[in-house]
């Protein structure tokens, strides 16, 4: 019994270690991602959503309000840049899910065909 608890306390011991290593190392967590919503459609945008899990898409809209038709927003999309995105618009008008890539470039434009 003595032996299990000892090396019990030496893996919790090394855990804390570990965490307190990263932390001298200066590590910080990933930043939220956050992209420029360009709406230049002549339709307001009603719903958008950006998912690392594509199946997730769609689920939760991340607009704090409608972005009027030539108007732009600030979205905060997480902490993934690699996503699934959905949109939807005020005419009856959508996006389906598409994947997109906000690595290096953080702004979306959305026009009309």
């Amino acid at each position: 019994m003595g032996r299990k608890l000892f090396a019990s306390a030496i893996l919790v011991a090394a855990a804390f270690a570990g965490a307190d290593n990263a932390a001298a190392q200066g590590r910080k967590p990933a930043a939220d991602v956050i992209i420029t919503l360009v709406n230049a459609t002549e339709s307001a945008v009603i719903f958008f959503d950006a998912r690392k899990d594509a199946a997730a898409v769609g689920g939760q809209n991340l607009l704090k309000a409608a972005v009027a038709p030539k108007g732009t927003a600030r979205v905060n999309i997480g902490k993934d840049c690699a996503v699934t995105l959905a949109v939807d618009f005020e005419n009856g008008g959508s996006i389906e899910p598409v994947a997109h890539n906000f690595c290096r470039d953080r702004t979306l434009r959305l026009t009309s065909e």
